[in-house]
């Protein structure tokens, strides 16, 4: 096991928390081998809080204060009494469902979106609806009243959009009508000409989706996900436990949280080689030195969560490593 001789004095009474979207696979899916001594030693003495959790919801706890589109309207000078969001989305239509890629893994421009987001509030200037965008990958709406159609957020669409995904509120026909316009509209538009001479997947879709209520738990949030955008206190996500540690000594508060949404693509597109990939590299970057830091006492908790169906939260701290009466764990896509 990997062996890092880091200074922690600073920070020696702190709670750290990685919280990792996508980590275990779905019940039916073939299971992986994988090789991660430090992340089992910790799976097997650390206390396992099982906990369903939507995609969305985990986001919002960690990365955003209050209600989200208000945020971002407050942020770009906006009224917020009638907004939505509106995310670009890659689809392939099937028989029953279509494959779903959302925008922070399509590669748009500032351009792009600015030009879309222009000519979109032309094409619907008769009901007075006003695209504008906060990132390339994340649009907001503003409209002349609410619309009560109660799309599911984008982040929980999956990698599938089927017929349970589509709205159920009073305007969902509402709804319906203007994604299919939007469709349509998409389709002959200038930027998606230049999209496929240049062999990226087209912007073919649009998901209008209302807002969300963050927690906004406390600490310093280290994130490069779009979706940390409105944090207070968001600092660029380090590629290693050593640069993290290096920054994390000279910073005052003593919670700090670690969100690492690189397994989220392979869980959209079914990559399994992605997957496991990503983990290993973590094992000697992540899991090993950090397992040392904890056992040392130079951490005193740590907490590893995720979402889906087989989320929750693995906490482990030094009093844990002398459950030695519990049985081996080896990690293989569910914990």
């Amino acid at each position: 096991m990997l062996r890092l001789k880091l200074s922690f004095e600073n920070i020696s009474t702190m709670k750290l928390t990685l919280a990792i979207p996508s980590l275990n696979l779905d019940e039916d899916e073939a299971r992986i081998p994988l090789n991660l001594p430090a992340f089992n030693t910790m799976l097997r003495y650390g206390t396992l809080h099982r906990q369903r959790c939507a995609p969305s919801s985990f986001y919002a706890r960690y990365l955003w204060c209050g209600e989200l589109a208000e945020n971002a309207a407050k942020d770009l000078n906006m009224p917020s009494e009638a907004v939505a969001f509106a995310s670009p989305v890659w689809q392939k239509m099937g028989m029953h469902q279509a494959n779903v890629l959302t925008a922070e893994y399509l590669d748009i421009g500032k351009g792009e979106a600015e030009r879309l987001c222009f000519d979109l509030s032309e094409f619907y200037r008769d009901i007075s609806w006003h695209f504008t965008p906060i990132l390339p990958e994340l649009w907001l709406v503003s409209m002349q009243r609410t619309y009560l159609w109660g799309a599911k957020p984008v982040l929980d669409l999956g990698g599938l959009l089927g017929a349970d995904d589509q709205p159920d509120g009073e305007d969902a026909v509402t709804w319906l009508r203007v994604q299919t316009e939007i469709q349509m509209w998409l389709a002959a538009h200038p930027v998606n000409h230049d999209r496929r001479k240049r062999g990226l997947p087209e912007l073919n879709g649009l998901w209008l989706w209302d807002g969300l209520n963050g927690g906004g738990l406390g600490g310093t949030v280290f994130a490069d996900t779009v979706w940390s955008r409105f944090h207070p206190n968001r600092r660029a996500l380090p590629d290693s436990f050593q640069a993290y540690a290096e920054t994390a000594a000279h910073l005052p508060d003593t919670h700090h949280i670690l969100f690492m949404d690189d397994l989220r693509l392979s869980g959209l597109t079914g990559d399994r080689e992605r997957y496991a990939s990503v983990l290993q590299q973590w094992e000697e970057r992540w899991f090993a030195p950090l397992y040392d830091t904890v056992r040392t006492g130079k951490i005193k908790r740590l907490d590893i969560s995720t979402d889906g169906l087989n989320g929750g939260t693995l906490t482990f701290t030094a009093a844990d490593r002398w459950k030695f009466w519990r049985g081996t764990r080896n990690f293989d896509g569910i914990w």
